[in-house]
């Protein structure tokens, strides 16, 4: 086993986490919606600030493994198993699920200059 692999295997435990945090959030949600006493607020805005560190963690070790892997300069190029391309693809997906598609789509100059209705 490589540093590269172990590497990997830190970025799947980071989402894995992530998930729990992700999953926690949205039941905790569901429970606030039944149950609105301070407690249940508190612990899930805990389990949010919590999510979005950790899915920052993600992007940030992500977008070291893309530098690492596509590095300009390297001779021969780094193959990339079936794990990796797995995290490239989750990678992809968080990417285009974490964007804030309001602000991106309120400030878009083909919406405004073609408008809808």
């Amino acid at each position: 086993m490589n540093l590269l692999d172990i590497y990997v295997i830190l970025i799947v435990v980071v989402k894995l986490i992530f998930l729990y945090f992700l999953i926690a959030a949205a039941v905790l949600k569901a429970k606030l919606k039944k149950d609105n006493s301070s407690k249940n607020i508190k612990e899930y805005e805990e389990k949010v600030y919590y999510k979005e560190r950790v899915e920052l963690l993600f992007k940030f070790l992500m977008s070291v493994l893309l530098i690492y892997l596509f590095y300009p300069r390297r001779k021969i190029p780094i193959p990339l198993s079936r794990e990796i391309r797995i995290l490239l693809f989750a990678f992809g997906i968080v990417l285009i699920l974490s964007a804030k598609w309001n602000d991106i789509l309120e400030k878009s100059f083909i919406l405004h200059s073609f408008p809808l209705s």
